[in-house]
């Protein structure tokens, strides 16, 4: 498991499509820029910012084609999977970053949300693809393991690198668990 707990790191992951280049990274494997681009649906010359700065970070690590493979381009892999992000409680910058970073992925997620809403989607039964909710409830330590458990146990089936198929597609998958702190000022 690759923690990530450089604050630097923990920053440069605040934006939304530097997420998505390393969850795409941890889902594919190596790849070039122009099937990044491809999966995130931008051309590739509009990742080369974000891999730059993802590069600077250590979080991801550029592998330079051999010289006798003429016209082969540079593929990106991230330093380590699965990833994980390391709380540091103590440390006030690590606790600012994370929240931004938190912010961030939230708010992507609801954009992500917001573009599958089509009529293609399916909200009921099985194969359901989208899905959103919010549960508020009085948890025993019993139960609060059990939920991390369940929690776990998907992350585990989506860190499963595999290899890209038809008729396979990324989903995202993002939650934020935390006792409940009301809505009245601190």
């Amino acid at each position: 498991m690759y923690e990530i707990k450089d604050v630097r790191q923990i920053r440069s992951l605040a934006s939304p499509m530097r997420q998505a280049i390393v969850d795409v990274l941890e889902a594919m494997g190596a790849c070039s820029a122009a099937a990044l681009g491809e999966q995130l649906g931008c051309p590739a010359d509009r990742l080369y910012y974000h891999l730059r700065a993802l590069l600077r970070c250590g979080l991801v690590i550029e592998i330079k084609p051999r010289a006798s493979h003429r016209g082969a381009h540079s593929k990106f892999k991230i330093a380590g999977r699965p990833t994980r992000l390391r709380y540091s409680l103590s440390d006030p910058k690590n606790k600012a970053a994370i929240s931004r970073l938190v912010a961030s992925l939230l708010r992507d997620a609801l954009r992500s949300f917001q573009r599958s809403l089509t009529p293609a989607a399916v909200v009921r039964g099985n194969r359901r693809n989208v899905l959103s909710g919010r549960r508020l409830a009085w948890l025993t330590s019993k139960e609060l393991g059990e939920i991390n458990r369940l929690v776990r146990k998907t992350m585990k089936v989506m860190e499963q690198r595999r290899p890209r198929k038809s008729p396979a597609r990324l989903y995202s998958f993002a939650f934020a668990l935390s006792p409940f702190a009301g809505h009245g000022r601190r």
